[in-house]
């Protein structure tokens, strides 16, 4: 799962790429409007979505989120739908770049694992990294799909206007 908005097309076509050049041929790219995906001719794999748009355009402005920032929400909440349907995901932010196809190494020496993360010393108390994340043979019901539908509940309850924001 990659994701992009009209200015970052041109990293994300070359992550995709590199991406084939490792031997990953399926991917998509999550736009964040049709005009993202629209600058891609159909030549790559993108789609978007309006699960934030527009019934929660209003509560967006009124918390002054940025495009960028509804679309990193849109992104998780995809990976999150992902990995409740039974899937695998793989998140890379655009500008990553990969020089061996790191599935195989992951599966060989992550084996135990569900959830690999790249750490962020940047990224607070939780030190995780947003944009490199792989969650493999988790349970649909299990804690680590939990994760995610509680980020998508919490989101959402955020976003309910009869509600005020959370002091």
């Amino acid at each position: 799962l990659l994701s992009t908005d009209r200015k970052q097309t041109d990293m994300t076509a070359n992550l995709v790429a590199n991406l084939l050049d490792v031997g990953i041929d399926y991917y998509f790219i999550l736009g964040s409007y049709a005009r993202a995906c629209d600058a891609y001719g159909r030549r790559l794999a993108c789609v978007w979505s309006t699960l934030l748009e527009p019934v929660h355009a209003a509560r967006f402005r009124e918390a002054a989120v940025s495009p960028v920032c509804r679309l990193w929400l849109l992104r998780h909440i995809t990976f999150g739908r992902l990995v409740a349907l039974g899937y695998s995901p793989m998140l890379l932010d655009s500008d990553v770049v990969v020089f061996h196809n790191p599935i195989p190494l992951m599966d060989a020496h992550l084996s135990n694992y569900s959830a690999v993360f790249l750490g962020d010393a940047s990224a607070g108390y939780v030190a995780v990294n947003g944009g490199v994340m792989r969650v493999r043979r988790a349970r649909r019901d299990g804690h680590v799909a939990a994760i995610w539908t509680e980020f998508e509940r919490r989101v959402m309850a955020l976003l309910d206007p009869s509600k005020p924001y959370p002091k």
